[in-house]
């Protein structure tokens, strides 16, 4: 459980919130966590909680429809 608590924190510095590298207009605390969580718990491939992890948690959330803020 740590580890994914320690990715939902990695990527939120890149998506998250408005200190975020580049921040999601108008995702939910509850959407990123699950976004998260969907990528960390898939039995198809391996979890590693890196840079590929964290661009599939960005890829989740712009495919129901958020996009990045500018």
């Amino acid at each position: 459980m740590e580890n994914i608590n320690n990715f939902i924190e990695y990527c939120k510095d890149f998506y998250f919130g408005e200190n975020a590298i580049y921040p999601l207009k108008n995702v939910s605390h509850i959407d990123f966590v699950h976004a998260c969580n969907l990528v960390a718990r898939r039995t198809d491939m391996e979890f590693a909680g890196d840079s590929f992890d964290r661009e599939r948690v960005r890829d989740i959330l712009e495919s129901v429809g958020f996009k990045q803020a500018s």
